[in-house]
């Protein structure tokens, strides 16, 4: 079997660098000129000093390979072998360590999308940080788009590069996803549970199903017997919705039709009849068994309004892990006083370990907000696509 790069001057394969079947072979390096050829030779032993590859059994291998050329690139050969003949070689070539990182920064979103990137910078500065520490002649370069400027076809074919940190909105993830097969994704808080699916995108944050499921455990752990959902009508939330009320009814718990915002509607429309709603719920469950489970938007705005209607503030309130540690509720009187109440109480996964108080305490401090799980992820995202990288000789 031989390959070419295009454009190649000089070419080296480091030592330990090849993978098969994703484990570290030992082998010594190999640097030639030209075109770069390898030949698969069955039952031998490795020796790139007269240049076979071995493939002893069906498996793969992964072969990094330093490019010298006027364009600074790398390639990484995948080969797989089934058997007999039947090998099959991939060819990728980059520009090393380019990462394209696509996040909305002029929406409704951008507070939160800010925040993630702010988070996201850190990490690649931190990592930058250990890879100078060990000598490592490559760094991490974040080539930065705002998703709202340029559609993703746009953003791929300018930044080309097959390696992303981000999108953090699951519906621009998708839309990534759908561009092209050969990319690898790494997004922290994209938790839509239709994109777990066996692909390149990877996330650091558990899935809205994973999630919807704890929050109603919790709201069972409660005594909570029947739920109110009130909820903005958008894909990712009435997925997010559908997994709390199935994880709710499969506790014997009751679920209520609901009220959802719909397009056009204001919240002050809304508020009487989710007061009509609670009125009738507490009347036969009573208020200590009624919860309202909230996924609306303008949180805040939303539970100022419900603080003036004394039924909503009998019954408990939960929700989503997208306002665990959101101090603009607490800012303001009304619904500080809602959320005292009805005992307020949002669900997010929660990192432990002494090193990342550190992490918290100068991602608070670079945003100017309370660290989220949303932002721990987006931190540790860098750090495992940079691992990966580094593994892999990316």
């Amino acid at each position: 079997m031989d390959m070419f790069v295009g454009g190649t001057t000089a070419y080296v394969i480091k030592k330990d660098s090849i993978r098969q079947n994703g484990q570290i072979l030992e082998h010594d390096g190999y640097s030639g000129e030209g075109d770069i050829r390898l030949e698969l030779i069955r039952d031998s032993t490795i020796d790139l000093g007269s240049f076979p590859i071995i493939l002893s059994q069906p498996g793969s291998l992964m072969i990094p390979i330093r490019i010298s050329s006027d364009f600074g690139v790398q390639a990484v050969a995948t080969i797989t072998y089934a058997g007999g003949r039947d090998a099959h070689c991939h060819l990728d070539s980059f520009n090393p360590g380019v990462i394209g990182t696509p996040f909305p920064m002029n929406s409704t979103l951008s507070g939160f999308g800010t925040a993630i990137l702010e988070a996201t910078k850190i990490g690649v500065e931190d990592f930058n940080d250990y890879l100078r520490d060990i000598h490592e002649d490559w760094q991490m370069v974040l080539n930065i788009r705002d998703i709202h400027q340029q559609s993703i076809s746009e953003i791929i074919d300018e930044i080309d590069t097959s390696v992303y940190l981000g999108p953090p909105d699951g519906t621009t993830l998708y839309d990534l996803s759908q561009h092209s097969d050969d990319i690898v994704v790494v997004s922290c808080c994209a938790t839509t549970d239709s994109l777990s699916l066996e692909d390149n995108i990877f996330r650091t944050a558990p899935t809205d199903a994973y999630l919807g499921a704890s929050l109603a455990r919790l709201m069972s752990y409660n005594d909570i017997q029947v739920i109110l959902p009130v909820w903005t009508d958008t894909i990712q939330k009435n997925e997010y919705l559908n997994h709390i009320i199935e994880a709710f009814e499969e506790e014997g718990g009751t679920v209520d039709e609901g009220v959802i915002q719909q397009e056009g509607l204001t919240l002050g429309e809304l508020a009487p009849q989710i007061e009509e709603h609670l009125k009738l719920l507490t009347d036969n469950y009573g208020a200590d068994t009624v919860a309202v489970v909230t996924l609306p938007t303008h949180f805040v705005d939303f539970m100022q309004t419900m603080s003036e209607y004394p039924q909503a503030n009998t019954v408990r309130w939960f929700g989503t892990d997208l306002l665990a540690r959101n101090s603009d509720i607490i800012q303001n009187n009304a619904s500080r006083t809602l959320a005292s109440n009805s005992g307020f109480t949002t669900l997010q996964m929660e990192g432990v370990g002494l090193h990342l108080d550190d992490i918290r305490q100068r991602l608070a401090s670079s945003t100017g907000m309370i660290t989220t799980h949303d932002m721990l992820a987006a931190y540790e995202s860098a750090w495992i696509l940079g691992l990966a990288m580094q593994y892999t000789e990316y």
